[in-house]
């Protein structure tokens, strides 16, 4: 298992934030923007609906038993930075 940080600029449109396989047995996203993203797991994410990281820290956390091959992020703001961690 490998430990990868990395980041995604997540915007007005749905976007691919992690997209991998096999699943990794543990994923952190912070949200370091200043604006809220929503994130949805395994389906197009939709502004106001899915999983809410507020601005300035919000995280998720998903373990193993909850880990999906693909992750996608939205917001009300263009070039919002998403941290990215896996395991």
């Amino acid at each position: 298992m490998a430990l990868l940080n990395s980041s995604v600029s997540v915007g007005v449109a749905s976007t691919t934030v992690l997209d991998v396989t096999p699943a990794p047995t543990l994923i952190v996203l912070s949200n370091s923007s200043d604006t809220d993203i929503f994130v949805s797991l395994g389906e197009a994410a939709v502004l106001n609906k899915g999983i809410l990281l507020k601005a300035n820290g919000g995280t998720l956390t998903l373990d193993s038993a909850m880990v999906v091959n693909k992750i996608y992020a939205i917001s009300a703001g263009a070039d919002k930075n998403l941290c990215i961690t896996t395991v």
